[in-house]
């Protein structure tokens, strides 16, 4: 393989909020392979809390499994990543100052983790992981196309 680098895309919901991490490859015919890595998903708090923060937590979440599967496939990746949530791609890229606690820690630890041109919005439905919060079994995972 030439050349490989991850994508993780996130997604949120209002009982939960998950990620999903592919890789890309393009072969020395330049061929492009994508392939399903893993994806994780967490329960939300009791605490209710909006759709954005929710997405916010869903982008922490790809940022730290996205360490894990890199180390644990002992290559660094080019890794970029996509979430449907404009306010969450606003938040990641701009400056902390201005946020309040909650989103300040989220975004600092995010950034931490990444760069800030590391993020980028893609809509909804081109979203792997909002299939995820679609309550659909995971047979039909495996069937789907954007999986």
């Amino acid at each position: 393989m030439r050349q490989s680098q991850g994508t993780e895309q996130v997604d949120a919901y209002v009982a939960a909020y998950e990620c999903a991490i592919f890789l890309r490859g393009v072969t020395l015919d330049s061929r492009v392979i994508v392939k399903f890595v893993c994806s994780k998903s967490r329960v939300a708090p009791l605490k209710l809390l909006t759709l954005p923060i929710l997405e916010l937590l869903g982008c922490l979440l790809s940022d730290r499994l996205s360490k894990q599967v890199s180390k644990c496939l002992k290559f660094e990746a080019n890794c970029y990543f996509w979430t449907d949530s404009n306010k969450c791609t606003y938040w990641i890229k701009g400056k902390i100052y201005n946020y309040k606690p909650f989103v300040k820690n989220r975004v600092r630890a995010t950034q931490h983790l990444t760069e800030r041109d590391q993020w980028s919005h893609c809509p909804g439905r081109e979203n792997p992981a909002d299939i995820l919060s679609r309550d659909i079994p995971a047979s039909d995972l495996a069937k789907n196309s954007l999986w």
